[in-house]
């Protein structure tokens, strides 16, 4: 006699109740922290260390069909079935395979007895695993994604574009732009007026506003041939020491550079600032950047043909010692540990735009970098010491940066034991893994990566791997960074992350056509590739708006206007101080007061006098500290100078009403509008007001006033002087004061804080 028959809706319940009872069981075997940390500490690092190799999805061929690197994987098992039973370690696969029993795991050298126990102990007591993956690991892996993510792949040399209106570009980055343009059926703008583009090339260049003689200069030149004009005045800027003043600041963003370490209990680095003047100098001399990174990584380890080549190579490494660490841990291991991870955050978005911390603990769960990848780029930094690096005798004509007696630089130098570096699980000091051999991140697929000698840390084989020619990622990244601080906006606006959370590039064919002609035409000559793009017809446009391209591209990704810019911090203070003549423009060396000590507890800095010569400076040559700024540097921060405690591409832009307040109330900037008031007022070959207020426009505006302009700077300082008479004051003082409120009005104006 048959049973009952169920419907669906018995079905459904008995299938409901089932599924119940094995969530249950997850959640029982799960629940126990004891049953997780036993899985931690006993049986991953040896699924890791012995088993990965084979049975993982960086396999080179995955035996068995089985993988280990999740519970699901665990659990699904292979060809021969589901690897464990839980609470039944004889009737699991995996015991069976580690015993030897039939198959054997490994299959050449089987595990001692008490790993081979643990792994027993604990399949019985349900074989906890917090891992919770549930897609097939092997369509998950670090050359999947590598395939996948547009900044891995090899670098392409693209066709220059066809485009309709051939009159226009002057260049063939023109053709990328305009084809993009016309694809979406729009126009560039119109060019920009030649006032607009001195003041634009002198900010960008050395971040300092023309002097009326140089506008009137090249308007007259650019009367006669602009593309002529704008060649020569490029040509000048490049030229000037100024130009290394301005691009160093974008480096020394990167390398986090500071005068002081710590955060919580700052302490001074006396010789940071001998870092900050190489890489000045690195600009100004336009050392190639290739050369660049190789001092920067192993200075130490470069030939040198001359005491001051090694002393400047020495200095680079700073790059790696400046390091920032919130708080020195007192377990030396694991302040070492957390140094490492700093280096590795630095080189990872600096020269990559990929994050590699996040593998310090486990594999990257966005990007393909795995723990394997981490600790074989940690073991190269293990293996250097960084610290006080002595320069050794100087002849007494090397530049000022080099010259001291006795003088030790914070720098690197190789380990006198080079070593590799384990797997720390959860990146914790005493629970490791396999050891893993120095070496590069699979990320980047390269036929032939450079070898590391048994007695070398690697950090010169690092700089070779880096600017491998089968790399694209450093390339790219180097390009897109210049065309940022030379365009406003890099091609990928996320500079420092070209990982799968970061941007695409608006522009993927320009990127790779500027990447190799960087490489290839340019030969990693900065200097050469800024006036390439400053050149083009693409970069002189005006900032005007188009209401159609407006709607179509509202964040400008096309480019078919120029970007309007607020100045940054230092310019921000730079240009009032300039065009005042209050600006003291020659180099500065050590600027950390001496009355700064160091140690102490979180504000120490808050109050420290700066003294007035340091704030006369060009704002480059400020201390840097990497928390509690004193106040006297204020302007910094409240524009939006990046903290110096991690690497930063592009700064953030903010528009809040602290910055309008501070500058109306600012001390300095009340200097410099009462400086440059006597300057217009003290002048003998000014005979009129009418001409004042020109000669103040064009000061500050690089252009003449407009006619109702000048009427009202003229109504202005007539009305205001009469007004302070009026309290007392003498007719000669009272015009000085009416005066300097105009120059402060005008310095304070939303035209001399934003460029066109």
């Amino acid at each position: 006699m048959s049973g009952p028959r169920l419907g669906v809706g018995g079905m459904v319940l008995i299938a409901a109740v089932l599924f119940a009872s094995e969530w249950r069981s997850l959640a029982d075997e799960n629940s126990d922290p004891h049953g997780i940390e036993f899985f931690e500490s006993k049986i991953r690092p040896v699924l890791v260390k012995h088993c990965y190799e084979c049975h993982s999805a960086k396999a080179s061929k995955v035996k068995g069909g089985l993988l280990l690197e999740s519970r699901d994987g665990l659990r699904r098992g292979g060809n021969s079935g589901p690897a464990l039973v839980p609470r039944r370690p004889d009737e699991s696969l995996l015991i069976q395979a580690l015993r030897h029993q039939g198959m054997k795991m490994p299959p050449k050298e089987k595990l001692p007895a008490e790993v081979i126990a643990d792994f027993v102990q604990w399949v019985k007591i349900g074989a906890p695993d917090p891992r919770t993956e549930t897609t097939p690991i092997i369509k998950d892996t670090s050359e999947e994604k590598g395939k996948n993510l547009w900044s891995l792949k090899p670098l392409t040399k693209p066709s220059v574009p066809e485009v309709k209106d051939a009159t226009w570009p002057l260049t063939d980055i023109d053709r990328f732009i305009l084809a993009g343009l016309e694809a979406k059926g729009l126009k560039p703008v119109a060019d920009a007026e030649p006032h607009v583009l001195l003041r634009r090339l002198h900010y960008v260049l050395i971040g300092l506003p023309p002097t009326p003689e140089q506008v009137e200069r090249f308007e007259e030149a650019a009367r006669r041939n602009r593309q002529a004009a704008i060649e020569q005045v490029v040509d000048e800027l490049l030229a000037s020491r100024h130009f290394g003043e301005r691009w160093a600041r974008h480096w020394l963003d990167l390398a986090r550079y500071a005068d002081v370490r710590g955060t919580t209990a700052p302490s001074p680095y006396p010789e940071a600032w001998r870092y900050r003047e190489y890489v000045i100098h690195a600009f100004n001399s336009d050392k190639p950047f290739d050369r660049f990174v190789r001092e920067q990584l192993a200075g130490d380890l470069l030939p040198a043909a001359s005491p001051e080549e090694r002393a400047a190579n020495l200095i680079a490494t700073g790059y790696l010692a400046l390091f920032h660490i919130v708080a020195a841990d007192r377990d030396p291991e694991k302040r070492k540990l957390d140094v490492i991870d700093e280096q590795l955050d630095v080189l990872g978005k600096n020269f990559l735009g990929i994050s590699l911390g996040c593998a310090r603990c486990h594999d990257h769960k966005l990007d393909p970098v795995s723990m394997h990848d981490y600790y074989a780029l940690a073991g190269i930094f293990r293996s250097t010491n960084p610290g006080s690096v002595a320069l050794g005798k100087m002849p007494t004509d090397v530049p000022v940066w080099m010259r001291g007696e006795n003088i030790k630089v914070v720098g690197v130098q190789d380990e006198k034991s080079p070593r590799d570096e384990p797997i720390h699980y959860r990146g914790e000091v005493e629970n490791t893994g396999e050891l893993v051999p120095r070496g590069f991140p699979t990320l980047v697929r390269m036929k032939a990566p450079p070898r590391i000698p048994p007695g070398q840390s690697g950090r010169l084989q690092l700089a070779e791997w880096l600017l491998h020619d089968d790399n694209p990622l450093t390339a790219r990244v180097i390009v897109n960074r210049v065309w940022h601080h030379v365009f406003g906006q890099g091609l990928v606006r996320s500079t420092d992350n070209f990982g799968t959370t970061g941007d695409s590039p608006s522009h993927p064919e320009l990127l790779d056509y500027l990447a190799l002609r960087f490489r290839e035409h340019h030969h990693c000559s900065f200097k050469s590739f800024i006036k390439e793009l400053l050149l083009t017809r693409t970069w002189q446009l005006s900032a005007q708006a188009d209401g159609r391209a407006l709607a179509v591209d509202p964040d400008n990704r096309l480019l078919w206007r120029a970007n309007r810019r607020r100045q940054d911090a230092e310019a921000l203070h730079d240009a009032p101080l300039f065009v005042a003549g209050r600006l003291d423009l020659e180099p500065a060396t050590y600027t950390v007061p001496a009355s700064f000590k160091g140690a102490g507890n979180q504000g120490s800095t808050l109050n420290l006098v700066i003294p007035d010569g340091t704030l006369r400076k060009r704002a480059i040559y400020w201390p840097v500290f990497r928390k509690d700024v004193p106040v006297a540097l204020d302007m910094l921060g409240i524009f939006d100078m990046p903290v110096a405690t991690s690497p930063r591409g592009s700064r953030a832009v903010s528009v809040v009403p602290s910055q309008g307040l501070f500058l109306l109330n600012s001390p300095m900037v009340l200097e410099c509008a009462e400086s440059l008031a006597d300057k217009l007022l003290d002048d003998a070959t000014i005979r009129t007001d009418e001409v004042r207020v020109e000669q103040l426009y064009r000061r500050l505006f690089a252009r003449k006033p407009a006619g109702p302009e000048r009427e009202r700077a003229l109504r202005f300082v007539r009305t205001f002087a009469s007004e302070v008479q009026k309290s007392g004051s003498a007719a000669e003082a009272a015009r000085r004061v009416a005066w300097t409120r105009l120059c402060h009005t005008l310095l304070i104006a939303n035209e001399f804080l934003v460029v066109e």
